[in-house]
């Protein structure tokens, strides 16, 4: 959804993926996010403690997808047949269209194989993958007025 993805190319737009990738998000998409959440607590009604455990996975889940580590290739390759790992979502941050358009889960990869959306990246543990938006200064890219601005402007 085009204007979804404009409020989030914020978080696509870091050329650098590490720890603090987790933490870079709109304003926006936070503002939808807890009202996507809050609207399904109202409808669900889960137990508050369920609530609280499942966003604690998910935080904890968000930083470690996006970390700077590397997982030794013989226990990546079993990990990510589970769970997404920090190369595996790597793929997902890559400066190449197709690769970003692919490993959407936050947590289980099986969502992406059962969508079509998994992209096998090397097992390799390589870091070299270009990260980040074509269409976003790099110098520019850790300023926040230029991110707080990037959904709203015009395209190239």
């Amino acid at each position: 959804m085009p204007a979804l993805w404009r409020i989030h190319q914020v978080h696509h737009s870091d050329h650098d993926l590490d720890l603090t990738t987790g933490f870079r998000f709109h304003p926006l998409e936070g503002l939808l996010n807890q009202a996507a959440l809050l609207l399904a607590i109202v409808i669900l009604a889960p137990p508050p403690i369920a609530v609280l455990i499942s966003e604690l996975v998910l935080v904890a889940q968000n930083f470690l997808s996006h970390a700077n580590v590397t997982i030794p290739p013989a226990l990546e390759a079993p990990l990510r047949y589970i769970f997404i790992t920090p190369h595996l979502h790597r793929a997902h941050h890559s400066i190449e269209a197709e690769a970003q358009n692919s490993n959407f889960g936050t947590s289980f990869s099986c969502w992406d194989r059962l969508f079509r959306s998994y992209h096998h990246a090397p097992v390799t543990g390589d870091q070299e993958t270009a990260l980040g938006l074509r269409e976003v200064d790099v110098r520019k890219s850790t300023e926040l007025p230029y991110l707080l601005a990037l959904p709203f402007r015009a395209r190239p």
